[in-house]
């Protein structure tokens, strides 16, 4: 995923116009003030995920940490603010790249196509392999949930 930050640097944005862009309260001509509040709320709710301490502190309950476990788990703690650094790395690079051309995204296939742009296509199976593997732990995730709903019923 650092590829992401990687594409990002390497596209030298004029930081202070993403700054603003990212900063204006208003939606972009052609979108209404429904859609562009759905997105602030989908944004925010991906960039600032609360669950996370949640799940963690469950983990450590389910886990039956003690203390020597402590140093390691927060270690561990890095990756909250790094997975951030990552989504707006994402974001920012998506935006760089297709917004400034007028490209519509229409399947999430799409996610590695800046890092090609940028990086060239040699980038793209690292940035794949990732994607493959986050979208592995995701699916596995659920299905976890579900067998756990299914059993409890």
């Amino acid at each position: 995923m650092l590829v992401f930050v990687v594409a990002v640097w390497k596209l030298g944005p004029d930081w202070s116009s993403m700054l603003e862009s990212a900063t204006t309260l208003a939606p972009v001509s052609g979108e209404s003030w429904g859609a562009y509040l759905f997105f602030v709320v989908v944004l925010i709710g991906a960039q600032m995920t609360p669950y996370e301490m949640f799940f963690f502190s469950s983990g450590a309950v389910e886990s039956r940490w003690r203390p020597k476990d402590l140093v390691e788990m927060r270690v561990n703690v890095i990756g909250f603010p790094l997975g951030g650094l990552l989504a707006v790395a994402i974001q920012a690079v998506a935006f760089l790249v297709f917004f400034e051309r007028g490209i519509q995204v229409g399947h999430i296939s799409q996610t590695a196509l800046p890092v090609a742009v940028t990086l060239g296509k040699l980038v793209v199976p690292v940035a794949a392999l990732d994607l493959e593997r986050e979208w592995h732990e995701v699916v596995e995730g659920e299905v976890a949930r579900g067998f756990a709903q299914s059993t409890q019923r």
